[in-house]
């Protein structure tokens, strides 16, 4: 994790100096999401103040930069920094594969990025939190993609390691790497023709649900 520094000459007691690039990273792209989602949500606040204003932004209005808000909250501020605990779960945030934790963080943005202009242009599924169409609809899931294989092949890398020497642990990181894929089969719910989204939870992302399973299991471990 970095150096470390004491407190005092006579104290044993150390502090961490920094913490890992990957989770960093994570913390800092998720509170950009979360700044620029409160700004649109403050911006949203005042057009129900003022409906008028809604006419100076032409076809940008109240129906368009909600869709923005909410999936940026979802997608930005509230899952980057699960992604940042599934690096350390799986420890892709130390070693060779740490080097890989910013370029899919950067990819995940992008990602969000494309959907911001994909929802502001008009383009939907008209689903809650599931808005994903167009160049949206192969950004987001290349993300989620990209984010799977690096925790896979550093699972596999680090399997005779000593934080995965016990059947329990092997056992939580094979669930949930496996129901992160599973939850895959669920993105066919994007699909503007198909209506309501075919998934068992409508209420709760697919993803939201991938990315909390580790969490859930390492309570239990």
């Amino acid at each position: 994790m970095g150096e470390s520094v004491s407190l005092n000459p006579s104290s044993s007691v150390t502090l961490p100096r920094r913490a890992s690039q990957g989770l960093a990273s994570a913390a800092w792209h998720s509170l950009l999401w979360l700044v620029v989602a409160n700004a649109i949500g403050v911006m949203i606040a005042i057009l129900l103040l003022f409906p008028n204003l809604n006419r100076l932004l032409g076809e940008w209005t109240y129906g368009r930069w909600i869709m923005v808000h909410m999936n940026l909250e979802l997608y930005g501020w509230t899952s980057l920094p699960l992604a940042g605990f599934l690096f350390r779960f799986y420890g892709a945030d130390r070693g060779p594969a740490a080097a890989w934790c910013r370029p899919i963080l950067w990819l995940w943005s992008t990602a969000l990025g494309v959907g911001a202009l994909s929802w502001l242009s008009g383009h939907s599924s008209g689903k809650l939190f599931l808005d994903w169409s167009g160049y949206a609809r192969v950004a987001f899931p290349l993300a989620m993609l990209a984010l799977w294989l690096l925790l896979a092949l550093t699972f596999m890398r680090n399997w005779n390691t000593a934080e995965n020497q016990t059947l329990a642990a092997r056992s939580a990181k094979i669930v949930a790497l496996s129901c992160c894929l599973l939850s895959r089969r669920d993105l066919h719910s994007l699909q503007p023709n198909l209506y309501p989204p075919s998934i068992q939870t409508p209420a709760v992302p697919p993803v939201q649900v991938s990315l909390s399973l580790p969490l859930l299991l390492l309570l239990f471990c």
